[in-house]
């Protein structure tokens, strides 16, 4: 599946069958793409309907916009499709992306309305009458032409999962042998890729951050040159990339049980 293919049934839906799709993505799964197909879907990631974007005209509107919008994820984890209205009176058909169970995204179709937006917001009602139709979205006909394009956007993800596994892998060698001194910025250059995915992937693969991880395998160094050589426990702290031997100290309690000096002493006996 190319993301040509995507693109031009997102076209179709628009200017065929007059739906109002957009689509939208967790940061980290956006982050991750690569650059062509970010810019593909990105323009399709908001709301064009005229009064949607007159909602949006205002920060304190966008700000409550985000929230609700992230706030869809919990919703769709139960879900395999459903309706709802939002704050500013605005009904959509959802269907949720999920890649290995996990719901990464999902697909609005949009530009309903039932009961009006609360008189507070100050938005424009004649836009709101003008713009969005009067009707309940047509659920079955959503489903029968929106669960494709769902299909599509799934095996895309899963096909990029593939090389993100392959691309992991090759970040954890990388480290093996430059943890002493990296620093997530030089990581980042390395692979040609934004913090905002590093972080995230570390996260979510190793359970902990890239200063976690790293400190994990600097601790391992650590130890094997208490065991190993005579050298005082600042200069082992500073070999091994720990700048401040008082945390050096903290961290290595931590994960051993006990301080640089009780370690070696202990294993001296």
């Amino acid at each position: 599946m190319q993301i040509e293919d995507v693109k031009a049934y997102l076209d179709y839906l628009k200017n065929d069958c007059g739906f109002w799709v957009s689509l939208h993505f967790r940061s980290e799964i956006i982050s991750a793409l690569p650059s062509n197909l970010w810019r593909t879907i990105s323009f399709y990631n908001s709301h064009r309907n005229p009064y949607c974007m007159h909602v949006k005209s205002q920060k304190s509107r966008v700000d409550r916009c985000i929230c609700a919008q992230n706030g869809i994820y919990d919703t769709a984890a139960d879900a395999d499709a459903f309706c709802r209205t939002c704050y500013a009176g605005v009904c959509e058909y959802v269907v949720p992306v999920r890649q290995r169970q996990l719901t990464v995204g999902y697909i609005a179709v949009s530009g309903y309305r039932q009961a009006p937006p609360d008189a507070a917001l100050g938005v424009n009602l004649e836009l709101w009458k003008a713009y969005l139709s009067p009707s309940e979205p047509p659920i079955a006909l959503c489903r029968t032409l929106v669960m494709p394009l769902k299909a599509m956007l799934e095996g895309l993800f899963s096909a990029y999962a593939k090389n993100t596994e392959s691309e992991y892998l090759q970040i954890l060698l990388f480290l093996q042998e430059y943890h002493t001194a990296i620093t997530l910025s030089e990581l980042c250059a390395h692979f040609h890729r934004s913090k905002s995915y590093i972080s995230h992937l570390f996260k979510h693969r190793a359970g902990m951050s890239l200063r976690a991880y790293c400190n994990n395998l600097r601790l391992e160094d650590a130890r094997l040159l208490l065991e190993t050589t005579e050298m005082q426990v600042t200069d082992i702290a500073f070999e091994t990339g720990f700048c401040d031997t008082s945390h050096f100290i903290r961290l290595f309690k931590q994960k051993y049980g006990e301080t640089p000096h009780q370690y070696r002493a202990l294993r001296n006996v």
